[in-house]
């Protein structure tokens, strides 16, 4: 179904904000077209740019929607203008937004409490709109070769990566890679992987190796 995007609240403090960009990019011509420099949305009888099959995983706690995944494809739609966007409610439950049920939450990876400065902080921000730029989250996401379920289908993404990303793959992947990155020192900001993309991958390569469980599927 259908909800305004101003009845989803967030399960995480970070976000990026050029992986936006990149949505409300990809969505042109499917989602929405201009018409005289104003955008028109394509479904939910013009108020959202993302059909039915798109839906976003949420929670639903009492008659609160918690974002579960999607927070940039909310941004992007909030962005353009967009009213709603279509929803999937993977569990309803009837109890209070404390402390307990975000530690449950993050435990069962519906919530990435973890915030830029790399402290746990409950509860995450009220709004989408109060959510924290974070760079790291989009080198991390440009650095992946994604492949939709194993890795001998046509890929996209990276042609020298840093990973490998098989389907939906670890949940909020990409913060923990920044994490640790940030941990670290390694230092990136928007605009540097047009000069400096495979330096880049190769430090963050050495800093990310011992921490690849053996065994793992993913490479980096």
């Amino acid at each position: 179904m259908y909800v305004g995007i101003d009845t989803l609240y967030p399960s995480q403090h970070r976000y990026a904000s050029l992986n936006v960009r990149d949505k409300i990019k990809k969505a042109e011509n499917h989602g929405y077209h201009f018409e005289k420099n104003v955008p028109v949305f394509h479904f939910n009888a013009g108020k959202s740019i993302y059909p039915p099959k798109n839906a976003i995983p949420v929670l639903k706690v009492r008659d609160v929607y918690i974002l579960a995944d999607g927070h940039h494809s909310v941004l992007a739609s909030l962005n353009l203008g967009a009213l709603t966007v279509p929803i999937n409610i993977v569990q309803e439950l009837e109890r209070s937004l404390d402390k307990d049920f975000w530690e449950w939450a993050a435990a069962n990876d519906y919530a990435y409490l973890i915030d830029i400065k790399g402290d746990v902080v409950i509860p995450p921000p009220a709004s989408i709109t109060q959510l924290q730029d974070d760079p790291l989250r989009y080198f991390a996401a440009i650095t992946a070769r994604k492949f939709e379920n194993h890795r001998d289908e046509p890929w996209i993404g990276a042609e020298n990566p840093l990973w490998i990303k098989v389907g939906k793959d670890i949940p909020f992947i990409e913060m923990k890679i920044a994490d640790i990155l940030r941990a670290h020192g390694f230092s990136y900001q928007y605009g540097d992987e047009l000069l400096k993309l495979d330096l880049l991958i190769n430090q963050a390569r050495a800093i990310l190796t011992p921490y690849l469980p053996e065994g793992h599927l993913y490479i980096w």
